[in-house]
């Protein structure tokens, strides 16, 4: 169920300054404040004194979250982190600051905005409450609220956005629950948002020629193979100027020299770890090239044993576990979710699993040579 806990952005506009709030309302998706910032980079400064973090985790949650908006859109701007600053104060001053301030306003946050006399962003400044308890990136409980997650959403004021109508956005006016960390992945509705005030840099029309795209199907990356071993290897180059080039491919490896040519081809290496790598030349002599690392000989002959790590986090509200694993050999494995066999995979050593689970649940994990009773031990995972 969605908190009525809101966020708030202000805007002090003119020579007199002069605070207007947004209130809470339901937009038809996103909304800008007018225009943006007449430069694609800006920088903010970040006073990270906290009842609740400490500085060190309060400055690096909030520059996570600014980075957000440029990693995880194509928007023509950049928030650039100016250092730490001793500021505690909405004011025009030429530096956008964000602080930590202990008091009972009912909002999580707010954002202030100034504007020059052509209508753009000047000046920012972005305050916390702290009357609801704060965490970075971990150990939130009971009321509490994440830092990264009400700055991504304030961040989105600074840059000129208003509040969506879309739920699911990070930039609507509530956060669904305490401790929630959905907002900071952004919705489509903030990305159409904020690379509509900051449309992406035009990508030339005609390219200049670049080197062949070189890539490398099987084997895979990272794979094992028992001793004397038919491996199957296939590629594709493609180029801007001479098409698909992928009969010219001639493949080497690190122990064995050249191993083969064309897109596909079967080879059986000599026992050892190998750097495989697919090249070709275009007819301008520009090459591109591709490498992958395989394994020749059994694992248990060089004394490793299976083994397998689980790592577990939320996005959004889908429950993921990166899973990592070594010492199994052959060209695919299957892997295990509470007895169960989710998938066969290419023996590469990392998969992620993605499923949604209610309340607090535990979930057991292996993996084993596909096809056999070789496997690593269980591990268990617990959200």
């Amino acid at each position: 169920m969605r908190h009525t806990l809101s966020y708030r952005a202000a805007l002090a506009v003119g020579a007199g300054l002069i605070a207007v709030g947004f209130p809470a309302t339901r937009l038809l998706g996103y909304a800008t404040s007018g225009q943006g910032w007449a430069t694609n980079q800006v920088v903010y400064y970040v006073n990270p004194q906290s009842v609740w973090v400490s500085p060190s985790l309060a400055a690096s949650a909030i520059q996570s979250a600014a980075d957000a908006w440029t990693q995880q859109t194509s928007a023509n701007v950049q928030l650039v982190y100016g250092g730490p600053t001793s500021g505690s104060t909405m004011q025009m001053n030429g530096r956008n600051e964000v602080f930590f301030r202990n008091d009972t306003s009912g909002a999580l946050a707010e954002t202030y905005r100034w504007r020059d006399g052509s209508g753009n962003l000047v000046d920012a400044d972005i305050v916390f409450h702290e009357n609801y308890p704060y965490y970075a990136f971990s150990g939130c409980v009971d009321s509490g609220v994440y830092v990264e997650d009400v700055a991504i959403h304030e961040f989105g004021h600074a840059l000129g956005l208003a509040h969506s109508g879309t739920a699911d956005a990070t930039m609507y006016p509530s956060i669904p629950s305490w401790c929630d960390t959905a907002q900071e992945s952004l919705d489509p509705d903030d990305i159409a948002g904020i690379e509509a005030l900051y449309p992406p840099a035009q990508v030339p029309a005609t390219p200049e020629n670049s080197a062949p795209a070189v890539s490398i199907a099987t084997p895979y990356a990272n794979s094992s193979y028992p001793a004397a071993s038919s491996i199957s290897f296939s590629g594709s180059a493609n180029d801007t100027s001479d098409g698909n080039i992928s009969t010219k491919l001639v493949w080497t490896s690190s122990l064995d020299g050249q191993i083969g040519t064309g897109a596909s081809f079967s080879k059986t290496l000599s026992a050892g770890t190998h750097t495989i790598t697919a090249w070709t030349t275009d007819a301008f002599g520009l090459t591109g090239s591709a490498q992958v690392t395989v394994t020749v000989g059994s694992s248990q002959s060089s004394g490793a044993s299976p083994s397998l790590s689980a790592t577990s986090y939320k996005v959004k509200r889908s429950q993921r576990v990166d899973l990592t694993w070594s010492g199994l050999v052959g060209g695919s494995v299957d892997l295990y979710r509470n007895g169960n066999k989710l998938t066969t995979t290419p023996n590469d050593g990392a998969q992620t699993d993605t499923f949604n689970a209610k309340g607090i649940a535990t979930s057991f994990y292996k993996v084993c040579e596909a096809g056999t009773t070789t496997c690593s031990p269980e591990v268990s995972v617990t959200f």
